[in-house]
């Protein structure tokens, strides 16, 4: 009551739409004319006004509402639709390279995803991704001539293959096509990396050991160009398995010509 007389005490004229009467109003809370009206039109006339505010306020609140509703939309219209067509594409490709028999093992994000993913494959633990770092800086560092002329100085610093070899000894530093070349002659193996772009049939690119092949292809997934994880074979024997099998077959016979020799 006292909201609505505030606001409508100044007012000439008002309209009641219950009484269907038009009447003056004065300051002081009384009719001025007719003189029939008095306090019971002002009472009646300010119970209108407040039915007449209470219905805009709930108007002002509706509409209100409905901005905000509108606004929401536009947020969720605005959402960038990439992400969510990347992460269906990266479900898809998973399911279709576990159907080839290659099941994904998730690689730790430390910079060390390279040496991580060689030493997981090949050694069935990615906890020795040190040593693999080392091993491959050696075989860097032994065939120099080899791989120096295709190492890409771009890193802040290094200009010199001395300075970059030194470099990539130290953990966390990320590796690259270098590495998994190093990697492929000095195990012998030859590395297979897949990323969505080319799909499953055939990968992105094939690191091709040049040597003698000690270990069966392994294969890579190069998430999003920043990050490799690892595929393994289900339908294959650990590769260390391999190679205890291969020195085992390798004594043998050196033990079948000795006694063939007696």
């Amino acid at each position: 009551m006292q909201r609505a007389s505030l606001q409508h005490s100044q007012l000439a004229l008002r309209w009641c739409p219950g009484r269907r009467q038009l009447f003056s109003g004065g300051a002081d809370g009384t009719a001025k004319k007719p003189g029939s009206f008095r306090l019971v039109e002002f009472v009646q006339s300010t119970a209108c006004d407040e039915i007449e505010l209470e219905k805009m306020e709930k108007i002002h609140a509706i509409e209100a509402q409905d901005k905000m509703n509108k606004q929401d939309m536009d947020v969720i219209q605005e959402l960038p639709m990439e992400e969510v067509d990347n992460d269906f594409e990266k479900e898809c490709f998973l399911q279709d390279m576990q159907k080839r028999g290659l099941g994904l093992k998730n690689i730790e994000k430390d910079g060390n995803c390279v040496f991580r993913a060689i030493g997981l494959l090949l050694f069935e633990d990615q906890a020795k991704h040190m040593q693999v770092r080392h091993d491959i800086v050696n075989q860097l560092v032994d065939q120099r001539e080899k791989y120096e002329k295709n190492i890409s100085y771009s890193k802040g610093g290094i200009e010199t293959f001395d300075a970059y070899t030194q470099n990539m000894r130290l953990d966390s530093v990320w590796g690259d096509h270098i590495e998994l070349q190093a990697a492929a002659d000095l195990y012998g193996v030859d590395i297979n990396v897949y990323t969505i772009g080319t799909g499953v049939e055939r990968p992105n690119m094939i690191v091709e050991c040049n040597g003698e092949i000690e270990y069966l292809p392994i294969s890579l997934w190069y998430e999003d160009e920043s990050h490799y994880h690892a595929f393994k074979d289900s339908s294959a024997e650990p590769a260390s398995a391999l190679v205890e099998g291969q020195e085992a077959s390798a004594a043998n016979a050196g033990v079948d010509l000795f006694l063939g020799e007696m």
